[in-house]
Parts: C-alpha cells; structure tokens; sequence
C-alpha cells in the first residue's frame, strides 16, 4: 500500500487558519475506472485508524481490476495530526470546530480538480457519517454514500425520549471525560490502555495505530518531551458527545436524499447504538451487519467492515451509469 501525506486549508475556515491533514492510500498501477473513497472517522479517533480496512479492500477485483482505484482520510480538525496542526488555534476554543465545520472542509477539498473526472464515494463511522453528510449538500459529489454505525437518531424518537437520550449522553461523556489522558510515554500509555475498555475490544491493528496517532506529544518549553497525551483535548471530546444538534440536523438531510440515491448502512450486530428508527424512515440500498462487533465496528472488526464494504464497492462499479444527486 502506498501512503502520502497533504495538509490543506480552506475559505471560511472559523477559526481562520484553521488546517486539515489528509491521507492518501493507494496499490502501485491503479487504474482510473475504479472508485475512490473518501473516508471520515469517528469521534477520538483518526483518519489511520481506517488503515487495517483499507489492507484487505485495496486488493478487491472486480475482473480483474480493482475495485478501489485510492482512497482518502481526512481528520477532524480537533483529532489526530489535524489537532497538533492547530492546537495553538483551538487552545482558547473549548467548543472546537463543529462536526459541520468538518463538513465544510471535506467538500472543499473533495470539489477541488485533483477529484476531476473521479467516481467518488463517502464512507463515514460515527460522526464522520454527519461530516460527509454535510459535505454532500447542496449538489452532492458522490456515487454512494456509505453510514458505518452513524450516530443517529430520527427528531421524533430523539424528542420521545429526551430524558433516556440526555442520560445516555452524559453516561458516554462521563466514560470518555474520567479516563486517564497523561502518560510518560507512548510505551507507558500502550501498557495502560490495552487491558482497558473500550481499547482491550479493538483489533490489535487499530489500537497500535491509535497509541501512534491518536496520541499527541506535549514539549516543555524548556526543552525536552514532558509527556503524550489524547490529541482531540477532552473539552472539544466533550463537545462533540453532548451536541446532538449536528446528528439531528445531517439525519434530516439523508432524509431528503432522493431515494434512488444508493444509500448504504452498515452496523455492528450488538446491541444498536442507532435506533431502529433510523431504518423505517427511508429505505437504504443495503444494510449489512458486522459479526463481533458494535458501535466501534471499525475499530473492533476491520477485516468485517472490509466485506461489507467490499459487497457495496462491488455493486456500486457495476452500476451501468453513476449517480449523482
């Protein structure tokens, strides 16, 4: 797998300046007629963590050609790489750049003439499935657009049952916020957090990638490395877990999506993190489960992402005309 690296910034950023680190993965001779996805990751995480899928899907052939001609992650400007990019911007934010912030910046960078003449297709976990929504209007640029465990819920259901939803949030940011986030090293922070949920359910493969990238260094300004620590600060994680503004709000865009649009869903096949409302307000293209896993499907099992993905990319290149919105 070949692996470069682009930083870009983009109009409107808020705050100005604001930069966006962006991977590209690709096979030595790929070829044109295949797709090229464009990859957002969840909240805490990063855009390495989509690496062990993309391992097994970048060798998919549909005879004899591959399926994916590269591929693209991007992080969030408050995670991985794109956090240490701005920190010095983001230090005083304690909101952070919002998940429609994110949105704003994907479709800038997938609307620039490096995609000219590519078929694309959005693949999003967690919140990243928000981001790209937001990134897809108006005049959608995708072929396909693929939800990997969205945290979504439909504005009736969310309204229903305020109370439940409001304690399921501050649950999950008491969880995210109380972890230790400091650690003498990145050795030491492997050592503390491989027995430990959620990381002891991740494929080993992930988590190796999280303690490399999801981890930032902190300097003294004296000189000399003081300590690591989360890269996406726990005010801006906690930001990102208590507003269900943007879920709400990207939910009612794939509501407007014409419902031709091929419109895919994958979920882990645990207890649903997404509401079974979610399913009965449109229909999708598919919905594919993925075995011994949940909400962190990509993080717990990559390779079962990967053939779910590998099914959809399949059908998708066989189509006889894109379609786009």
């Amino acid at each position: 797998m070949i692996i470069s690296s682009v930083t870009f910034t983009y109009p409107d950023a808020k705050p100005c300046g604001l930069q966006v680190a962006a991977k590209r993965y690709s096979k030595p001779h790929s070829l044109p007629d295949g797709l090229t996805l464009i990859l957002a990751h969840g909240a805490t995480c990063h855009k390495e963590l989509w690496e062990p899928v993309l391992d097994s899907l970048l060798k998919s052939e549909y005879r004899g050609t591959p399926i994916v001609r590269e591929a693209w992650a991007l992080d969030w400007q408050s995670h991985g790489e794109s956090a240490t990019l701005n920190h010095n911007l983001l230090a005083c934010d304690p909101q952070g750049p919002s998940v429609e912030e994110w949105g704003k910046a994907i479709r800038h960078f997938v609307l620039s003439e490096t995609f000219t003449g590519h078929r694309l297709v959005a693949i999003g976990h967690c919140l990243g499935s928000s981001a790209l929504i937001f990134s897809a209007m108006p005049d959608c640029p995708y072929e396909a657009f693929v939800n990997v465990e969205g945290m979504w819920i439909s504005p009736t259901v969310y309204h229903q049952n305020i109370d439940a939803c409001n304690a399921m949030k501050i649950r999950t940011y008491a969880t995210a916020t109380d972890r230790r986030d400091t650690w003498n090293s990145r050795e030491e922070a492997f050592a503390c957090l491989i027995n430990t949920m959620p990381y002891k359910e991740w494929d080993q493969r992930a988590f190796e990638r999280y303690v490399n990238y999801g981890l930032r260094d902190v300097i003294d300004p004296d000189g000399g490395l003081s300590y690591v620590t989360n890269a996406c600060s726990k005010a801006h994680l906690a930001e990102a877990i208590l507003n269900h503004g943007p879920q709400l709000v990207s939910f009612g865009y794939c509501l407007d999506m014409d419902p031709q649009f091929p419109f895919h869903i994958i979920f882990g096949e645990r207890p649903r993190f997404v509401h079974d409302s979610v399913l009965e307000s449109r229909s999708y293209s598919s919905v594919s489960r993925v075995p011994n896993a949940g909400h962190g499907a990509v993080l717990q099992n990559p390779d079962g992402v990967s053939a779910c993905l590998e099914k959809i990319l399949l059908d998708t290149i066989r189509g006889e005309s894109p379609f786009k919105l």
